[in-house]
């Protein structure tokens, strides 16, 4: 079984992974969701989180609202991530439609120099399924 820790702003994007996730449960367990990231306290709350449930993936939203404006956060919350647990897994999930070409690979690379193992579209979920394997197995 392959467990996973999801971080997202959303608090409704979260409710619908539990659903999304829920017919899969025997091979991947959602075993933490964790959302309102934006004071150095939650960041801390997350980081033992992940300490406590020791998950083999992290989902990781890219943009955050802060300040009700979109912010690359999720950049910031991967390399603590890896600061912290160098070994942990962390699949980048960006959801970003409107970026141009030029953006989304700067966005892609900035998220590959921090640690992330994958970057992957937020609405994509059966490549969630498959890249939580892939980095799970070292690939």
């Amino acid at each position: 079984m392959i467990t996973i820790v999801a971080v997202d702003d959303s608090e409704e994007y979260l409710g619908s992974l539990k659903q999304i996730f829920k017919p899969y449960e025997e091979k991947y367990k959602l075993v933490k969701c964790i959302s309102k990231m934006k004071d150095e306290y939650n960041i801390e709350y997350m980081l033992q989180q992940i300490g406590q449930h020791s998950p083999d993936v992290i989902l990781m939203d890219l943009s955050f609202a802060i300040y009700d404006r979109p912010h690359d956060f999720g950049i910031e919350l991967v390399r603590r991530i890896r600061n912290k647990y160098e070994a942990q897994k962390v699949i980048m999930l960006g959801g970003d439609d409107n970026d141009n070409d030029q953006v989304r690979w700067e966005k892609i690379r900035r998220s590959f120099e921090v640690g992330a193992m994958a970057y992957l579209g937020k609405r994509d979920i059966a490549s969630w399924m498959e890249a939580s394997d892939e980095v799970v197995n070292g690939d």
